[in-house]
């Protein structure tokens, strides 16, 4: 997928909260409220291992990531890598779908290695 919006500014609160503002006719006040106990819920939610869902959006959840021996791509020399925790956003088919280019495909890791295994195996 082209990476074409590179340029374009973040959405930001001020964003919702003037969205909220139009739409809705609150003060700044307000949807600012509304806003930071939204975002909190979530942080909190990510925090006690839960997983949060929103429509059209996708999931985001934290996954604990397993140690692994990596390679320092300088030297080559070998590097163990700390288990860690990091957060996963799997988008959803209504944004996948809606984010394609001109019939351009949107596989998973998991497709694209199939793919591949599949043309390795026809080649043989």
């Amino acid at each position: 997928m082209k990476a074409t919006n590179l340029n374009k500014t973040p959405y930001s609160k001020r964003d919702f909260v003037d969205k909220l503002r139009a739409e809705k006719g609150m003060s700044v006040r307000e949807a600012s409220e509304i806003y930071d106990i939204f975002i909190t819920d979530m942080y909190k939610a990510l925090l006690d291992d839960r997983k949060i869902i929103l429509y059209r959006i996708g999931s985001i959840r934290a996954m604990d990531r397993k140690p692994y021996s990596g390679r320092n791509p300088k030297t080559g020399e070998s590097v163990k890598v700390a288990a860690r925790k990091t957060l996963v956003l799997r988008p959803s088919e209504i944004i996948k779908r809606d984010l394609l280019e001109e019939g351009e495909v949107v596989q998973s890791a998991k497709a694209k290695k199939a793919k591949k295994a599949t043309s390795k195996l026809k080649k043989a």
